[in-house]
């Protein structure tokens, strides 16, 4: 979709945005522009690493009587396959996989079971078992607070123990995992700078502790007053939405924490539809494709009983 040309465009914004609009159709259809991961120069990170993402979708109920429904979802992209494969589950709680992100949204779209936490769980195990029987590294991201009603250890911050994942992980040492945080959610703090300026980015590491970190882009080209600034008006947006905080777990001895930190950090750019960062790292973002496409998806934060945002449709 693209907005058509309004008035104050200009010419070489409009056809931007027109190329955007062609790259996510494409993206949808299962064509993937660029790889999400190319292994950086001079550094440590192994030659293939696959990504898998891991969200709940909330449904709204169809008719009267019908409770709201949960719908887990898992997206992997193999570092030896260009498509993004998009994991369903199915009546029996085993996992579908799906080639592509289009197959994988009209299947989303038909899904109409009641899954309890149980079935939730059993369906992740199958989904990260089929996703991670290779040999290649493989790179969990986790958002906590999405994910922390099928998962309680995701509750905790404290301590360096290896995530587990009701065990599931424990058979798989080559997955490490990115555990996430938004500020926008009020579960990582809100990162400004000290100086007066409307645009900054960067990947911070936590003062006390290695394994944690700060990613901050630079969202939109927005231009601010040059008296402006975040703390004096609190209740307005700022350049940068969302800081997203990053907890890297089950790492292995030689790893470095900030190379695997700044494999997410430059995954919020890893999208070819969009020339501004994103909120989410790819593959997560997307899954709210797949959110976007589905009309009884819960979009309002009133209703959202797991994620709280402000809509699916900004800051992703």
């Amino acid at each position: 979709f693209f907005t058509p040309k309004k008035e104050w465009d200009t010419v070489q914004a409009y056809e931007r945005r027109i190329e955007n609009a062609i790259h996510d159709l494409l993206r949808v259809l299962g064509y993937r522009l660029n790889p999400y991961y190319l292994v950086p120069k001079k550094s440590t990170l192994p030659e293939k690493v696959d990504l898998i993402a891991l969200w709940l979708i909330q449904l709204n109920a169809r008719r009267k009587g019908e409770q709201k429904l949960l719908l887990p979802v898992v997206v992997h992209a193999p570092s030896d396959d260009s498509q993004l494969h998009v994991l369903i589950p199915k009546d029996t709680g085993s996992a579908q996989l799906y080639p592509t992100l289009r197959e994988g949204i009209i299947a989303a779209a038909q899904w109409s079971y009641d899954y309890g936490m149980e079935e939730t769980t059993s369906f992740f195990r199958d989904a990260l078992q089929k996703c991670l029987r290779g040999s290649n590294a493989a790179l969990l991201l986790v958002a906590d607070k999405n994910l922390r009603r099928v998962y309680p250890e995701l509750a905790s911050q404290t301590g360096n123990a290896p995530l587990s994942l009701n065990a599931t992980l424990e058979d798989f040492p080559q997955a490490r995992v990115a555990r996430l945080r938004f500020s926008r959610e009020d579960e990582a703090p809100f990162c400004i700078p000290e100086e007066r300026k409307s645009r900054w980015q960067g990947l911070y590491v936590h003062p006390h502790d290695p394994n944690v970190f700060y990613s901050l882009h630079n969202m939109v080209n927005r231009r601010q007053g040059k008296n402006w600034m975040k703390l004096e008006r609190p209740d307005k947006s700022a350049a940068n939405p969302s800081t997203v905080q990053i907890w890297v777990n089950n790492l292995h001895p030689e790893d470095d924490p900030a190379e695997w930190a700044a494999l997410v950090h430059r995954l919020r750019r890893e999208s070819s539809h969009t020339d501004d960062p994103t909120v989410y790292p790819q593959p997560l973002h997307d899954v709210m494709t797949i959110v976007q496409y589905l009309s009884r998806a819960v979009k309002d934060e009133e209703e959202d009983e797991l994620n709280a945002v402000d809509s699916f449709d900004e800051d992703i």
